[in-house]
């Protein structure tokens, strides 16, 4: 069954829009539904509703109303605990929501994942570690030839034993330090040139193995599924993303999400960045790209 949440009236399963009042149908019947939030921000919106997505609840739905308000919708049952992921997702974005429909709500801000190549990290503890190693050694050397009178500073007994004690700790803190760094330098090492290896490898399996024209034919399919003939360019976006999500983490087992981030990046603008111009850093993802699996076993085939 299908419903629309502008006039409530029930359709088939054929049918995509209400002719009535031009909006897209909603999958399920409107009394199982309950609202979560609504926001004017579709973006917002947006974000929320992937989120849940991503945790696994198929029922979460979104739709706009006449007065471009947007609804993030779910079925009754899921509907506490969908709240409070929302909730724990963005805690701090509560005010920004429209309170008016369900109480406490709360859009979420399109997580911004950090990554920090290991190897960069690698080549920045080097740096210090040579950096303080040499200064505090220099300073050591200093302090010797001050001690022998090569440096004439006039300094009273009590002043010179001021300054060796200052001088030698900080002098002292400098060289530790840049060991503590070089240490450190070298257990890091090895998970770096892992980490190089793991990138060039999900690098050289996306240029052998992921199919562009594939990829466009389930985002073609999954918006002919929904009546969207025209998608924006932030929904086509979205489409890409989660495939190539999927794609690579199909193949390859990866915790870090910041990695993973960079690596669809990487992946999204080599394939598909001289088709359009969208900000990668402000977008999130609609995972329901099911066709991409189908599309890629027939070509295989």
């Amino acid at each position: 069954m299908a419903w629309c949440p502008i006039c409530n009236n029930e359709f088939g399963d054929s049918v995509n829009i209400c002719e009535e009042c031009n909006c897209l149908l909603l999958k399920g019947i409107p009394i199982d539904f309950t609202e979560i939030f609504s926001d004017k921000n579709e973006e917002l919106v947006l974000n929320s509703f992937m989120t849940l997505t991503e945790a696994g609840f198929e029922t979460a739905q979104y739709y706009c109303d006449a007065d471009n308000n947007y609804h993030l919708i779910i079925d009754k049952e899921n509907f506490d605990a969908a709240k409070a992921i929302v909730l724990e997702a963005d805690a701090d974005n509560i005010k920004n929501a429209d309170d008016s429909m369900s109480g406490t709500n709360t859009p979420r801000d399109r997580r911004s994942f950090t990554y920090k190549n290991p190897s960069d990290k690698v080549a920045d503890l080097k740096s210090s570690a040579y950096s303080l190693l040499l200064v505090g050694v220099l300073g050591a050397i200093f302090l010797v030839l001050e001690y022998f009178n090569v440096f004439n500073f006039n300094f009273s007994d009590s002043a010179h034993a001021i300054f060796y004690i200052v001088m030698s700790t900080l002098f002292g803190a400098f060289i530790i330090i840049g060991i503590a760094s070089l240490v450190a330098m070298f257990k890091l090492k090895p998970v770096a040139e892992a980490h190089e290896k793991l990138k060039q490898d999900i690098f050289d399996y996306a240029d052998k193995e992921f199919n562009k024209e594939n990829a466009n034919k389930a985002i073609e399919m999954v918006l002919e599924e929904r009546g969207i003939e025209e998608p924006d360019e932030l929904l086509t976006y979205y489409q890409r993303y989660v495939i190539i999500k999927k794609f690579i983490t199909e193949k390859f087992e990866i915790e870090d999400e910041g990695f993973l981030d960079y690596l669809i990046e990487e992946i999204y603008c080599k394939n598909f960045d001289d088709e359009d111009d969208y900000d990668f850093e402000d977008a999130e993802i609609i995972d329901d790209n099911e066709e991409f699996e189908a599309n890629e076993e027939t070509d295989n085939n």
